[in-house]
């Protein structure tokens, strides 16, 4: 697989994060979980600003996945049937946070060009923090 392909396929992950945090920012019940939320897709449009500028136009993938697209569709429909929206938020987002870390560590593990790295490394351990944040509010929200 290309650098190009590689970049192109995070991209559309993170897209997927910006829409789906963006969603739960807005529709959260709780406030702080608001915040959080709101500030997450915050972080990965920042991603996304950044490695876009690595790709031409032309290369540049639509926004978001159509698996992406399913799972927030999912994901509504299982808060409007939840006595705790906040925590279908969670799970969710938890889920994507994983596939994220996952493109990260393929993009790293496969890409040797130097400005390429260098914005994956700059914005890989927000991706990390990211993901260990939700997955510690989701174990929180299973405890319960």
């Amino acid at each position: 697989m290309s650098s190009t392909s590689d970049l192109r396929d995070l991209l559309s992950v993170l897209r997927d994060g910006v829409m789906f945090y963006g969603e739960a920012g807005e529709r959260a019940e709780q406030a702080e979980h608001r915040q959080l939320f709101t500030r997450m897709a915050e972080e990965k449009r920042a991603a996304v600003r950044a490695i876009e500028k690595l790709l031409l136009p032309s290369d540049r993938p639509p926004d978001g996945t159509w698996s992406g697209k399913i799972r927030e569709c999912y994901a509504r429909v299982l808060t409007l049937l939840a006595s705790d929206k906040d925590a279908v938020y969670i799970r969710e987002l938890e889920a994507a946070e994983d596939r994220v870390i996952e493109e990260f560590r393929r993009c790293l593990s496969t890409i040797d060009e130097p400005q390429a790295r260098r914005v994956l490394e700059e914005h890989y351990p927000a991706a990390v923090s990211a993901h260990e944040h939700m997955r510690a509010m989701k174990r929180q929200v299973d405890a319960k």
